[in-house]
């Protein structure tokens, strides 16, 4: 899973990346759960792509994210919980 869980990135968007298989390699989607709540929102349905790239996130903020895997067999799977933090951008006027 990229970015680690509880990182601190310096930009303000970002990729975030997971893995996951099926033992009867059925066709895998993902609805991804994103938000500055501790029980993030569905922000995107049925990706067929392990990755998804999020711009305009705001400085300073702490945001949570889940993956939920659904295979072609009607199974789903709930993955873990994960979070980052944005730095705070400091501008220094002269």
């Amino acid at each position: 899973v990229t970015p680690d869980n509880k990182s601190v990135i310096a930009e303000l968007e970002v990729e975030l990346q997971w893995e996951s298989t099926d033992e009867d390699e059925d066709l895998l989607r993902y609805d991804l759960y994103f938000g500055t709540s501790s029980s993030p929102v569905l922000i995107e349905e049925n990706l067929e792509e392990n990755y998804y790239s999020i711009n305009n996130l705001s400085p300073g903020t702490t945001y949570y994210w889940h993956i939920k895997v659904k295979d072609g067999n009607s199974g789903v799977t709930i993955g873990q919980f994960w979070s980052l933090k944005t730095q705070w951008i400091m501008k220094v006027l002269i």
